[in-house]
């Protein structure tokens, strides 16, 4: 396997691991509303954690590609879209902790409801960064590949 083959691999495995992840922090979510529908939202808090910290770790791998491609005009437009989507989703997560620190049980479904559609529309911005389904360089293409080699590896 040359090198272009091994990043190429690289990034359809870290894609599939991240559709993966996504479908369990969705999962996530599901337990987290069905905890607080029966009031127990201290465990709901602690699961709504365990969504929180999966999300900052991907979020951060996420602006470290986001910063190869910032020079780049063609772009622009995309990595404002990205930035957008991703403080819309982090918003959201801090609507939904509030609530669940409040122990408001009443707007929970629904503010979780926008959580998952939110990360569903992120997914697709993300998709095209880390399958570098972008127009790129060759330079910055390969340094985006060793990136998510190293990134791989965490």
């Amino acid at each position: 396997m040359d090198e272009g083959e091994q990043t190429q691999w690289v990034r359809e495995h870290l894609w599939h691991d991240l559709v993966s992840e996504h479908r369990s922090l969705v999962k996530v979510l599901d337990d987290v509303e069905s905890l607080v529908e029966h009031g127990s939202f201290e465990t709901a808090r602690r699961r709504f954690g365990e969504y929180r910290l999966a999300q900052e770790r991907e979020l951060v791998a996420e602006q470290e590609l986001e910063k190869l491609c910032s020079g780049v005009r063609e772009v622009a437009s995309f990595l404002v879209r990205l930035q957008r989507e991703r403080t819309q989703v982090l918003e959201q997560c801090d609507h939904v902790w509030t609530c669940l620190c409040r122990e408001t049980r009443a707007p929970v479904p629904r503010m979780l409801g926008r959580l998952a559609s939110l990360m569903l529309e992120h997914e697709d911005g993300q998709r095209r960064l880390i399958l570098a389904d972008l127009p790129l360089s060759p330079e910055l293409r390969t340094a985006q590949g060793e990136l998510l080699l190293r990134l791989g590896h965490l």
